[in-house]
């Protein structure tokens, strides 16, 4: 089934079993035809990256172009889908696929240089941290970004994330019979 080909331990699309079963929206975006579709390299939002990135040092904007010139320098698989969620515990999750953890750890510095992201923290071989406000945490093949819903909420803590990453298989919404790879 598909499921099994999703949790052979390092395939594809092993990084889909972090989106717990009970998972109330699940959609897939596929990143690679949204930027080929809209011709990202002539669109007004690499415009606006560009001026977003123009109050850098001179430093920080070589750095920041080297990820708009070519996002693959980012570590993260952007031809495979990165999926959204809504957690039962009232977060919205993502998840994406990591192509290369050493690149994606160097992205993460940059984004902590600059004040967007929090020291890593390293915990039972996944890497934690957290984005304006959101937390996170990656390894080899998978990150995944807890959103909170609630304006009170605090944002998903690091055992929550742990326990998505330690799903057995049949907690995962990848072992479902609503789960499809197109």
């Amino acid at each position: 089934t598909v499921a099994e080909g999703v949790r052979d331990g390092g395939g594809k699309y092993e990084y889909l079993n972090v989106i717990p079963k009970e998972s109330s929206m699940v959609m897939s975006v596929d990143l690679a035809a949204i930027a080929k579709k809209g011709d990202m390299a002539n669109s007004d939002l690499l415009k606006v990256l560009n001026d977003a990135t123009a109050s850098l040092s001179k430093k920080d904007k070589e750095k920041a172009k080297k990820y708009t010139d070519d996002p693959r320098e980012m570590g993260i698989n952007l031809l495979e889908p990165v999926y959204v969620f809504k957690t039962p515990t009232q977060y919205i999750g993502v998840a994406m696929k990591i192509d290369d953890e050493d690149k994606f750890s160097e992205f993460l510095d940059v984004l902590r240089d600059n004040g967007s992201c929090t020291k890593i923290v390293e915990h039972e071989g996944k890497k934690f941290g957290a984005l304006m406000d959101c937390d996170f945490a990656y390894n080899d093949n998978t990150f995944a970004l807890h959103i909170p819903l609630a304006e009170n909420s605090k944002a998903g803590n690091r055992s929550v994330l742990t326990s998505m990453f330690n799903q057995k298989e049949n907690e995962s919404f990848a072992s479902t019979d609503n789960f499809k790879i197109a």
